[in-house]
């Protein structure tokens, strides 16, 4: 049985990127400290992603390797605290009324943020007295820079010397978590709550259950569905987290089905990449989507897996039950 891709290609780009000149020149205002390379050789960070499998592995996980630190990801930093679980920072990219509520009422730990935050965030933890890092992601002409170059030339002018990472290929916060983490060179970096798909229900999908794969028949039926997955550990849907139009692609990957945003598709072979470059490094944890793809061959899944090319996202094939069999 196919996977059912309700379009064929969509806008893959961060609102917040096409503020992101006024977003550094204010951050530039306020930055104080910076991450720098080196700060983590000899440690062990745990990165928390929001990841529904966050809950079953965070506890085994934090027992088995006594990490010096602990990342909090978006939400996973606010649901890590109000478990009263050990978090010694909060970590974010990008994000604005989002991530305003993921990190409400800002709990007292530490603050990883990108340069090109929105100003709002590192205004709010200022007034508590938190204690704010900065990075930068190069993002050049997303970022209305003419290159690479001239972007960090900006950052040298305006910012105390921090250190950049270039998101290539994971745009979303964990996955630039682990490039920091690798940037500051950590000696060991544990990935817990990267899922990058949904915790799925056992029913399946209303437009497959009769075979007639048809989303548009079945839109009402399908957005009931789709409240009723989990997307994060906090138990949030991805329709509470995105709205009723949230694109969710679903099939069959080697045996086992699996449901997913494009964006969280694109990161979870990002994080493939990064587990088998820095295998004595990182180490992904849990049952999810990367880890899967791990144990999987590579031929089996990679055709399969959108792209992104410009700012579009396309690639949008069927995932088969069956790798042999033709699409």
């Amino acid at each position: 049985m196919t996977t059912i891709t309700q379009v064929q290609s969509l806008e893959f780009v961060n609102p917040a990127w096409a503020h992101q000149r006024k977003y550094l020149d204010a951050n530039a205002v306020r930055c104080r400290r910076t991450l720098h390379g080196g700060e983590g050789r000899g440690l062990t960070v745990l990165i928390c992603g929001a990841g529904p499998s966050l809950k079953d592995t965070f506890l085994p996980t934090y027992a088995e390797t006594s990490p010096d630190a602990v990342w909090g990801c978006n939400s996973a930093l606010r649901w890590l605290w109000q478990e009263k679980l050990p978090v010694s920072h909060g970590f974010a990219c990008a994000g604005e009324e989002g991530l305003l509520d993921d990190w409400k009422p800002f709990p007292p730990v530490q603050y990883y943020v990108s340069s090109g935050i929105w100003p709002v965030i590192p205004q709010l933890l200022d007034r508590r007295h938190r204690r704010v890092w900065f990075y930068h992601v190069i993002l050049s002409r997303k970022a209305g820079f003419a290159d690479e170059s001239a972007e960090r030339t900006y950052y040298a002018k305006h910012y105390l010397s921090a250190l950049c990472v270039m998101p290539t290929g994971g745009f979303n916060v964990t996955n630039i978590a682990v490039a920091v983490a690798l940037g500051m060179g950590f000696a060991r970096i544990l990935v817990a709550g990267a899922d990058c798909c949904l915790a799925l229900s056992p029913e399946p999908r209303p437009d497959q259950e009769d075979g007639t794969l048809d989303d548009a028949a079945y839109a009402e039926a399908n957005l009931a569905w789709k409240g009723r997955q989990r997307m994060y550990v906090d138990g949030r849907d991805p329709v509470t987290a995105f709205g009723p139009n949230v694109v969710i692609p679903d099939g069959v990957i080697a045996g086992r089905r699996f449901a997913s945003r494009p964006d969280m598709l694109l990161s979870a072979v990002h994080l493939v990449r990064l587990a088998q470059r820095f295998r004595h490094q990182v180490e992904l944890v849990g049952d999810t989507l990367p880890n899967w793809l791990l144990r999987v061959p590579e031929p089996e899944w990679i055709d399969l897996m959108p792209r992104v090319e410009g700012e579009t996202v396309g690639n949008f094939k069927p995932v088969l039950a069956n790798p042999s069999e033709k699409a």
